[in-house]
């Protein structure tokens, strides 16, 4: 079979066969018949010289003879050779060859301009001839010899040696027959020593009688920037493919039209099925649907293809072995001519990550929680107590009436010191069921702190109603309790106020609610009162206590005691916490709940923080005078204090390089919503030298939009969350989670309260700073206090 343009003629040029591509090389020769004289068809371009070649044919030198015609298609070559007939009568086989070397200009320009490289290889000459392309793809200078480029050596140092035995192996089946053309790729060294990328392909474009090839005609691209750019994106497809081998994501496809699905390994492990099946039924991912989501997300995947966009969308599925899984599921639209549409999708593992967000969930809405929950008692604090009065009169008329009852323990300080905090804490657990069952859901119950409990009253018919709930109270509350095998009888006094919505200042309820109160306990205790206009002038106790405790200040009555702090790890005294005490003269030595509300209501608080600060600091210069290294003093300031503007003024006058105070601050609820000026007061006290402590957190006293707000050095958990841990061991993970918040936050953890070996021992489990507590270590005077400082240092160096 000939694989260029061929005609059989006879003796006298007349045709006596042609194949389809000698036809078309000649435009009048497509309808040619048998018999037609070729000469006359040919005459514009072969004038005698194709009866020249037919008698040459004749001779020995037959097939040797050429000659060169330029046709429609291009430059050829004709040549004629005598081939056996069967019935004697003489034939010869006319071939066109194309003609490379004499090929147009034109033909030359754009072959150089696209960068082909021509190359034409004469096997019966072993010649090779090449376009000036070919050179400039290698470097090569025109004058580059080509002489010896037949011989295979001449290749070795021109030729990879990955691909050399290919390269020869390709070339040497197109030469023995076993094909006609070569498509391959191979790289070459250029004349500047740099290998490059090249795309051959060649054809062999005439054989002998033999089959052997007469002449190879080729063209070489140079692809070494496409290879570059082959090997950029198998490297990015095998970095996807990595990523998502760790991501974890598995492949699917969907075909609408042949409702065939595909899924690949990780789809599989995914669903947990090991049987290796990748074609699966289309029904398949809706039997493993979780019930509740199989509806919405089929709908989902519907509307997607007939809507012929992207489907996205999250869903669980259930497992054989029962185990529910969250998935993430994107797939992109695809429409091919003709087809109906198919997804290509991914699906993507993300049940840790909703495990994740279920527990952080959790763990905010316990923290958003405790932020507003007292931690023993479970009722509101006094931060949500604000709240929920300030949208209960925005929701009130003008005539609508409230009430607000102040509620406090009678003698709780001596149930306290008598069977323990652990028992307090049950009182104070039982008086807040109590009130809960008591005022039920016309309003709301809240921890005020300590022993005190503030009830906001909404839904009632009259003032009686309200007396009659706190009569109710205060006869239950009186009920004798079984505390440690014993009975024990306690009480509480209530102070009642009332306002009305849209006419009344929240905050003078409440103080009336106050005044109320102290006239209840000077009034005998476990009793309540409600507030009258003859109540609004201070009572005589509180007065009495004023002018006792102002002469008590001026007579240096009031002292410190000093409670140690101790280093978690090791158990040396890093600290102390000052712990004010009257030595009142008349009634012995007097707690601070004795005279500190006086002090708060009377506006002396801020006058005894002074005194206080003032006694610290000569202690501690004291402690320096005798060789001592004084530890950092904790000492309570209030609000008002706090805010005084001459307290910076009067701090850098008093603070010495021996000193090391640090203020605790309580009614950390101002700094929810903190404005300049008391950012300012913050920065400038850090400046002094002066820590930051954040008492009684996680009672709901301290919340974590304060924790955020102040940046505390340390912050000191409540007591109260400490207490607990004797008779529910769980309440550790309270605490972890107090820890995490504060360390997260950068403040260092103080666990004040310990008062017994098992809680010592849950705290020391904890990533704490300091520990407090009298199992540790009780308050002292100023003196007893150095002498511990003494022995421990001894002891510690």
């Amino acid at each position: 079979m000939l694989t260029q343009p061929a005609a059989i003629i006879d003796g006298d040029c007349k045709i006596f066969a042609a194949n389809e591509d000698f036809c078309n090389a000649f435009a009048n020769l497509r309808d040619v018949s048998v018999g037609d004289d070729l000469a006359g068809h040919l005459d514009a371009h072969l004038p005698r010289r194709l009866a020249t070649l037919v008698r040459a044919a004749r001779r020995a030198d037959a097939g040797k003879q050429r000659v060169s015609v330029q046709l429609p298609s291009g430059p050829f070559f004709v040549s004629v050779d005598c081939i056996d007939s069967p019935d004697g009568q003489a034939r010869y086989l006319c071939q066109l060859t194309p003609d490379l070397a004499v090929d147009s200009s034109r033909l030359r320009f754009l072959m150089n301009h696209l960068g082909q490289g021509v190359w034409n290889f004469d096997y019966s000459g072993q010649s090779l001839s090449v376009s000036d392309a070919w050179r400039d793809i290698r470097r090569y200078p025109a004058d580059f010899s080509l002489k010896d480029a037949s011989d295979p050596a001449w290749w070795s140092d021109k030729l990879h040696p990955d691909d050399m035995a290919h390269l020869w192996a390709t070339f040497e089946d197109l030469i023995e027959g076993g094909a006609d053309d070569v498509d391959l790729q191979y790289r070459t060294k250029r004349a500047d020593g740099k290998w490059i990328w090249i795309l051959c392909r060649a054809k062999v474009v005439t054989r002998d009688s033999q089959g052997a090839p007469l002449q190879i005609v080729g063209v070489d691209t140079d692809i070494t920037s496409l290879r570059a750019r082959e090997i950029a994106q198998m490297e990015l497809a095998n970095k996807l493919q990595l990523a998502i081998g760790v991501a974890g994501i598995g492949l699917w496809e969907y075909d609408s039209a042949t409702t065939k699905v595909h899924w690949d390994d990780r789809m599989l492990e995914i669903y947990g099925l090991d049987d290796n099946l990748h074609d699966r039924p289309d029904n398949l991912w809706e039997t493993y649907l979780h019930p509740e989501d199989r509806d919405r997300s089929v709908a989902e995947a519907d509307r997607a293809l007939a809507e012929g966009r992207d489907y996205l969308g999250e869903y669980r599925i259930v497992r054989q072995d029962g185990e529910i899984r969250y998935l993430r599921s994107t797939a992109r639209f695809i429409k091919d001519a003709g087809s109906t549409g198919k997804l290509l999708g991914l699906n993507l593992d993300i049940t840790e990550d909703k495990v994740l967000a279920q527990e952080l969930e959790k763990a905010r809405a316990l923290l958003e929680h405790d932020s507003r929950h007292d931690a023993l008692t479970g009722l509101a604090n006094r931060r949500l107590l604000d709240e929920r009065t300030q949208k209960m009169l925005d929701r009130l008329g003008p005539d609508d009436s409230f009430a607000a009852l102040h509620i406090d323990l009678d003698h709780f300080k001596k149930v306290n010191d008598t069977l323990g905090h652990a028992v307090g804490d049950q009182v104070l657990v039982h008086v807040a069921d109590t009130l809960t069952a008591l005022v039920g859901d016309r309003g709301l119950v809240c921890r005020n702190g300590g022993d005190e409990f503030v009830v906001l009253l909404e839904g009632f018919d009259s003032h009686d109603d309200v007396e009659t709930l706190c009569q109710d109270i205060v006869e239950t509350a009186s009920d004798p309790l079984i505390l440690r095998g014993l009975l024990q009888n306690f009480g509480l006094s209530i102070g009642a106020a009332f306002g009305t919505g849209g006419q009344t200042d929240l905050a003078e309820v409440f103080i009336n609610a106050d005044v109320a109160l102290y006239a209840a306990k000077s009034a005998g205790r476990s009793c309540y009162k409600v507030f009258s206009p003859r109540l609004r002038a201070v009572s005589q106790t509180d007065m009495s206590t004023f002018y006792s405790l102002a002469r008590a200040l001026d007579e240096c009555e009031v002292i410190c005691h000093y409670q140690p702090q101790f280093d978690s790890t090791s158990l040396e005294v890093i600290g102390a916490e000052a712990l004010v005490r009257w030595n009142c003269p008349h009634n012995g030595l007097l707690l601070p709940h004795d005279f500190i509300p006086a002090a708060q209501a009377t506006g002396l608080a801020p006058r005894l923080d002074e005194y206080v600060l003032d006694r610290v600091l000569a202690d501690q210069t004291r402690w320096a005078l005798q060789g001592l290294d004084v530890p950092i003093v904790a000492l309570n300031i209030s609000l008002d204090r706090f805010l005084q503007p001459e307290l910076m003024a009067q701090l850098k006058q008093k603070l010495q390089p021996h000193h090391k105070i640090s203020f605790e601050l309580l009614e950390t609820s101002f700094l929810d919503d903190a404005g300049p000026a008391l950012k300012d007061v913050l920065c400038q006290v850090r400046e002094a030298g002066i820590r930051l402590d954040l008492d009684d957190f996680g009672s709901g006293h301290s919340s974590v939009v304060a924790l955020q707000t102040l940046q505390p050095d340390r912050v000191k958990i409540d007591r109260m969350l400490i207490a607990p841990l004797e008779e529910n061991p769980a309440q550790i993970h309270i605490l972890e989670a107090l820890v995490r918040v504060s360390t997260l936050q950068g403040c260092g953890v103080v666990m004040e309260g310990i008062e017994t070996q098992a809680q010592l021992d849950a705290v020391l489990q904890l990533e704490t700073e300091a520990l407090q507590g009298f199992l540790l270590g009780r308050p002292v005077e100023a003196h007893v206090f150095a002498q511990t400082l003494i022995k421990r240092q001894a002891q510690f160096g």
